[in-house]
């Protein structure tokens, strides 16, 4: 079965219950929304799957879209903030920051893991409003406020403007 995505915007293959699975979410998000990363393709993945049953129905399908599409600045920094607390714990803790940042940057030496741990230490320093060791949300909307392009510092979990718009008026070009 195919499920009409934003007026036919594209069509995502579901299965016989409606559902969509871990690796179909995947091609979307690569293929459609450049999201590439895999440790961030699953964190949205839980994200979308607000029942954590392993599948993405219609409805959470549709309420992770509208944030993911077209949310608020406030929604989307939430969102963010969620994919990001790898363990859902409410907050991003250095090793977090370090897990995501290796996975992003380095794809090598072990010099390059020396600086991706300085890398987290200013990355911390900038948004650990509390100074508690640790990212929580309030640390995480301050600062975002103050500087919205951390919202996404450790990868793309959002899609770029042109590729929202390229998905919402299918009419500028096809995927």
């Amino acid at each position: 079965a195919v499920v009409g995505v934003a007026g036919g915007a594209a069509g995502l293959a579901v299965d016989a219950f409606g559902k969509i699975d871990r690796p179909r979410f995947r091609d979307l998000m690569a293929d459609t929304f450049g999201v590439d990363d895999s440790l961030l393709m699953d964190r949205v993945f839980r994200c979308f799957d607000l029942d954590a049953d392993n599948y993405i129905s219609y409805d959470e399908f549709m309420k992770g879209m509208s944030v993911f599409l077209r949310g608020r600045t406030d929604e989307r920094i939430k969102f963010c903030f969620r994919v990001y607390d790898l363990n859902g714990d409410k907050y991003i803790s250095k090793e977090e920051m370090y897990t995501m940042l290796k996975n992003s940057l380095v794809k090598g030496a072990e010099e390059d893991e020396d600086g991706v741990k300085d890398l987290v230490d200013l990355v911390l320093k900038k948004l650990d409003d509390d100074r508690d060791g640790r990212v929580s949300d309030t640390d995480w909307s301050k600062a975002i406020g103050e500087e919205p392009l951390l919202m996404e510092a450790f990868g793309q979990c959002l899609p770029r403007a042109a590729t929202i718009e390229r998905f919402l008026n299918p009419s500028h070009q096809s995927f």
